[in-house]
């Protein structure tokens, strides 16, 4: 019988582990991909869509609200205030659900990246609205509970992120040779 080498590849599992926990705990990888997520969830959100709904559209605005709206938009936001005019949302449409009467509420999106667990979280942030008694934050969380849900990860978004993360875990891997 001729010489021959045995190597336990489960011995390196766990120093791999390390390192793979080492590389997607990278605070600019995490802030590389809550800074997309953000950005993503703004734009579907404009769009009229909803990450949160897998990309589907937001729930249609009723007939009452979208004449409300046209009035508050030929007026030049006037009902909406007691003198002067309003800035209405970028993309803002009188018929169109996409969460943008005066920009508010998704100028308000945020992100913050937690290292030590690996993790990234998009929120709107709880500061106070122009002429108006709720927060962001709060205005955010009635949205959604009137079916118009728009804080979320669709699937596509799963895969992207996790395309990036590998690409970064390939790129730390070749670093370390």
């Amino acid at each position: 019988m001729g010489a021959k080498v045995k190597f336990d590849t489960r011995k390196i599992i766990p120093k791999l582990m390390v390192s793979l926990n080492k590389s997607i705990s990278k605070k600019t990888l995490l802030d590389s991909l809550a800074e997309f997520l953000q950005l993503r969830i703004y734009q579907f959100t404009k769009r009229g869509k909803s990450l949160a709904l897998e990309g589907a559209k937001i729930k249609e605005l009723s007939p009452g609200y979208k004449k409300w709206r046209r009035k508050v938009f030929k007026n030049n936001g006037k009902l909406l205030r007691d003198r002067g005019s309003i800035r209405f949302g970028d993309f803002f449409s009188p018929n169109r659900s996409n969460l943008t009467l005066t920009g508010q509420m998704l100028d308000a999106l945020t992100h913050k990246t937690i290292p030590s667990d690996a993790q990234m979280v998009v929120t709107v942030k709880n500061t106070a609205r122009k002429n108006d008694e709720l927060s962001n934050s709060q205005v955010a969380k009635e949205v959604a509970e009137n079916g118009r849900p728009f804080l979320g990860i669709d699937t596509k978004t799963k895969d992207i992120v996790r395309r990036k993360i590998i690409t970064e875990l390939r790129r730390s891997l070749r670093r370390k040779r």
